[in-house]
């Protein structure tokens, strides 16, 4: 969730808004733009890839996230964000594309290795110093960083459940319809030493109602 923006703007539209994030700091800041604004927001500290969405939600919003956390984790977190939407409910995604040029870069960086198990995921052997804007973020954790293929990404979100020895394909319940898919470049808006570009996809999908 960061710091809130996306809560804050739907809770301003008049939505219940939960929000989820692992950083005290930025709950923190969020709560005190709450007040600010004078809107509610249900703050949840933990693992979003882990934590139980209670739903149905009319609204999901999974923006720039995913890369966080091992390629198997963001593929559940998007199959449990479908089953939680409710009928004619939207899930709006951001998400890092395996071709985006600072992953690729990061794939030939000796400080990084490969996750036993996991497809396009690598984990930092050591940071020895956070950067100034990676604010509340623990110096020496073992960071991680992943990237899902377009296929993946609709897979996911449409629930097809892979053909096995002849059998007909089924749907996985809660398949999401996808309404808007975009493949762009982003700029990143952190103060980082370097201009770094993120090739990334943008995605609407609303559940069907049936």
């Amino acid at each position: 969730m960061g710091y809130g923006r996306n809560a804050l703007w739907l809770a301003e539209r008049g939505y219940a808004v939960e929000g989820w994030e692992t950083d005290r700091r930025y709950l923190a800041e969020a709560r005190r733009e709450a007040r600010r604004r004078g809107v509610r927001l249900k703050l949840r500290r933990g693992d979003f890839t882990r934590g139980r969405f209670r739903g149905p939600y009319d609204v999901i919003v999974v923006s720039n996230a995913l890369h966080q956390v091992r390629r198997s984790a963001a593929l559940r977190t998007l199959q449990r964000a479908r089953a939680a939407l409710a009928p004619g409910g939207r899930l709006f995604l951001l998400v890092k594309l395996t071709r985006d040029r600072y992953f690729q870069r990061i794939k030939k960086d000796v400080s990084w290795a490969p996750v036993p198990g996991e497809r396009n995921t690598l984990r930092r052997r050591r940071v020895p110093e956070a950067p100034k804007y990676w604010r509340g973020r623990k110096r020496g954790r073992r960071w991680t960083l992943s990237a899902l293929t377009p296929q993946e990404i609709r897979t996911a979100l449409r629930g097809s459940r892979g053909q096995a020895r002849g059998r007909p394909r089924r749907q996985a319940r809660g398949r999401l319809r996808i309404l808007w898919y975009r493949e762009a470049v982003l700029r990143s808006d952190w103060q980082e030493p370097e201009p770094v570009t993120h090739d990334s996809a943008e995605v609407v999908a609303e559940r069907e109602r049936k």
